[in-house]
């Protein structure tokens, strides 16, 4: 007796640990690698708890110019999602992005912009420029694309990533129309170098 119920206790821990690994997977943080700053502060607002978020590039960094390091590749390579600006910011990694998306979900936020709101340069067919987090309208629409990007990764989190953007955008919404007041009003914010 003592054997069958040992027997049988072993069988439900062998088919039950393939299911405690499945649901470890499902609870994990998405990985997600975002090349700026502002990119990694939408996916954290969007994300909260849901998803783990690594900048490449910290305050003070030139994107334009940035190269992806061997820790940059390994992380990206290891991410559940890369989240890139597009827009030429990051020039120097371009072709490293296009390549590392027939692997990994790599998905350029800025990119799907209305070329019509974007502002070009004759000398430049087709190149816009990037800054596009400097107009809160426009960011607005880059945080959209970072929640569409984040619920495609994660489809069981859609509605804490819709919920949390509601709420970053109303806060975007609330430091526009405190920039509108102030502007309106005439104060100015003296400097100190």
């Amino acid at each position: 007796m003592r054997f069958k119920n040992l027997a049988l206790l072993v069988l439900m821990m062998f088919f039950a640990a393939p299911l405690a690994v499945t649901r470890a997977q499902a609870e994990a943080p998405l990985r997600v690698v975002a090349t700026t700053g502002m990119i990694a502060d939408a996916v954290r607002q969007i994300g909260g708890c849901a998803v783990g978020v690594i900048a490449l590039m910290g305050p003070g960094v030139d994107p334009h110019s940035y190269r992806q390091t061997r820790s940059d590749i390994v992380a990206m390579t290891r991410a559940d999602l890369v989240l890139w600006h597009g827009l030429y910011l990051e020039a120097q990694m371009q072709s490293f992005f296009h390549d590392l998306e027939r692997k990994r979900t790599v998905v350029a936020v800025a990119e799907g912009l209305p070329k019509e709101l974007l502002r070009g340069h004759d000398d430049y067919a087709d190149k816009f420029d990037p800054h596009v987090w400097m107009t809160p309208a426009m960011w607005k629409l880059v945080v959209v694309q970072v929640q569409k990007a984040l619920s495609d990764a994660r489809p069981d989190s859609a509605e804490l990533f819709a919920a949390n953007t509601t709420a970053h955008l109303a806060d975007l919404d609330r430091l526009v129309a405190y920039g509108d007041d102030a502007l309106s009003r005439g104060q100015t914010a003296t400097v100190f170098c």
